[in-house]
C-alpha cells in the first residue's frame, strides 16, 4: 500500500512540475527571447545606418530615423521591467516605426549601384533578414504563449502574422 500511496504522490508532484509551472515563468521566457531578437536587429541596423551613410542616394532623413527608432526601442525594451497591456502595445509600435523607416531606408538604395554590390552591406543585408527571420518566430512563440495562458492583452502586435511593410517606389 505504501508503494501505490508513494507512486501516486511521486506522479502528482511531477505531473504538477511539469504543468503546473508558473505562467509568469514561461510568459517571461517568451518575452526574453523576443527581447534578445528586437536587440540584435538594432545592432543590425546601427551597422547598416553606418554604411548606408556613404551613400548619396540614400535619403540621410530616413537613415536618421532608423537610427533613432533603432535606439529607441533598444531603450525601452531593454528598461522594461513591467508588461501590461500597455507596455506591450508601446514595445510593439516602436518596433513597427523601425520597421517602417528601416524598409523606406533600403527602397532609397536600389538607386545606388556601387553600394548594394558592397560585401559588408550585402553581409549585413543577410543578417538582418535573418534576425527578421528570427523576430517573427519570437513573436509568435511570445504570442502563442500569451494564448495559452490567456494574457491575450499581452499580445506583440495586431496579429502573429505580420505582413511584411509595402514599400513604394
Amino acid at each position: 500500500m505504501k508503494l501505490v500511496t508513494t507512486f501516486i504522490l511521486l506522479f502528482f508532484f511531477s505531473f504538477q512540475t511539469i504543468y503546473g509551472q508558473d505562467t509568469t515563468a514561461h510568459i517571461n521566457t517568451a518575452w526574453t527571447n523576443l527581447k534578445t531578437q528586437l536587440q540584435r536587429r538594432t545592432d543590425i541596423v546601427s551597422n547598416l545606418t553606418s554604411i548606408l551613410s556613404k551613400s548619396t542616394k540614400v535619403d540621410k532623413e530616413q537613415l536618421n530615423n532608423s537610427k533613432l527608432y533603432s535606439i529607441d526601442l533598444f531603450k525601452y525594451v531593454d528598461t522594461l521591467s513591467y508588461k501590461d497591456s500597455l507596455t506591450i502595445s508601446l514595445a510593439s509600435n516602436k518596433n513597427n516605426k523601425l520597421t517602417q523607416a528601416l524598409a523606406r531606408t533600403l527602397a532609397t538604395l536600389e538607386d545606388d549601384k556601387k553600394l548594394r554590390s558592397d560585401n559588408q552591406l550585402q553581409g549585413l543585408l543577410m543578417q538582418l533578414e535573418g534576425c527578421e527571420n528570427r523576430i517573427a518566430l519570437a513573436k509568435r512563440d511570445y504570442n502563442n504563449v500569451c494564448k495559452v495562458y490567456g494574457k491575450t492583452d499581452l499580445l506583440f502586435g495586431s496579429n502573429n502574422e505580420e505582413k511584411a511593410p509595402e514599400v513604394k517606389f
